[in-house]
């Protein structure tokens, strides 16, 4: 397919050939009207005629290109030039012949073929002055965009230029060392993506690769395959997305290498039961005494003394209770109730059922206790 840059050119040249054989022919009826009726032949039709004489060579020289590449004649710059030229001229011409073509040959004394032919030349000479006019400014808007993606576009062909085609990598033009550095060594990574250059046993090996040889992706996947991953063929290969694949180095823990988990039907942490015995629990910590230090104490030694006693029945509590030598203290602090004693039941309750809680509801709130 044609680029439509192209295809637009030869449109353009074709409404402009047509244009400028009506202003040839419109502009040689006028001279010869003029000269058949005794009056001096106008330049502005002169004018005219020269101008599509001049284009005529122009789009031949446009066109000589297709036959012979020696002919630089389709760059992009000198068509530019002889359109911006042309244009400027025909617009001239066309200014020339709307002034002293109908205002001077349109009077009432002057013959009528020569003021029908000047009315005849002028919308054809502003046909064609447009039309290359509107030609040389597109073609300079799109030469301006397309610079930045192609260098050099103003001295290459009309022919050769990528028109709206972004410029592609040569397949065998080395990536530059800028970009090597930078960007991710994805063997390194993930060995499952592995330029197809690059050998997959060798993939993370550390080995020096051919840097000239160009950077693709195979991820070799199968068109048609079944939906079910279980079901996919066993590949001899690293492929993508294969539950079975042979690259057996890749950095993962020991257990995932170990796992039998099939994707999509079981469970990815499924608890593993075992019949060994679960530990018991740890043993809770022998409470501490703390006796008081006495003042005959606190002269000969000011330090503390701290005695373990591996079960202390609420006998001998109350007995030290009553002795004052010391005091029995927790392990926990003294606002924090101990979990491992009983709750304590107040000296007004007790416990009842439910079921005389229902038959007697008038139970006085002195007898109710926690339920």
């Amino acid at each position: 397919m044609h680029n439509p840059v192209i295809v637009v050119r030869f449109v353009f040249f074709a409404l402009l050939v047509y244009l400028n054989v009506l202003t040839l022919v419109a502009s040689a009826i006028n001279i010869g009207v003029t000269k058949s009726s005794g009056i001096s032949v106008p330049g502005a039709s002169v004018f005219v005629l020269v101008n599509s004489c001049l284009f005529f060579v122009a789009v031949v020289g446009a066109f000589a290109e297709l036959v012979t590449t020696r002919i630089k004649s389709a760059q992009v710059a000198v068509e530019c030039s002889w359109t911006l030229i042309l244009s400027v001229l025909q617009l001239a011409a066309s200014l020339d012949v709307t002034v002293n073509g109908p205002p001077l040959f349109c009077r009432a004394d002057a013959p009528v073929a020569v003021c029908a032919s000047s009315y005849l030349l002028m919308p054809t000479t502003w046909l064609a002055s447009v039309t290359l006019l509107a030609y040389f400014f597109s073609l300079v808007i799109i030469s301006v965009v397309h610079m930045h993606s192609h260098q050099g576009i103003w001295w290459s062909s009309i022919y050769q230029v990528a028109w709206f085609t972004p410029p592609s990598r040569s397949p065998l033009q080395p990536i530059p060392r800028s970009r090597q550095s930078h960007s991710p060594n994805y063997a390194n990574r993930n060995p499952s993506w592995v330029p197809s250059w690059i050998d997959p046993l060798s993939a993370t090996s550390g080995g020096q690769e051919d840097k000239t040889r160009p950077f693709t992706i195979d991820l070799q996947i199968p068109r048609a395959l079944p939906t079910d991953v279980e079901k996919q063929p066993r590949s001899t290969g690293p492929i993508l997305f294969h539950r079975q694949s042979r690259v057996e180095h890749v950095e993962r823990p020991e257990w995932a290498n170990q796992a039998q988990t099939r994707r999509g039907l079981d469970a990815p942490f499924a608890v593993v039961r075992n019949n060994t015995p679960t530990p018991p629990p740890p043993p809770v910590p022998p409470k501490t005494y703390y006796p008081h230090p006495t003042s005959s104490d606190s002269d000969s030694n000011s330090s503390h003394h701290t005695v373990t006693f591996g079960a202390v029945d609420k006998g001998k509590r109350r007995q030290y209770a009553k002795s004052g030598e010391s005091e029995w203290r927790s392990m926990f602090p003294q606002g924090v109730q101990n979990e491992d004693e009983p709750i304590p039941l107040p000296s007004l309750s007790e416990w009842m059922r439910v079921e005389s809680g229902i038959e007697n509801r008038t139970v006085s709130g002195s007898r109710t206790g926690p339920r």
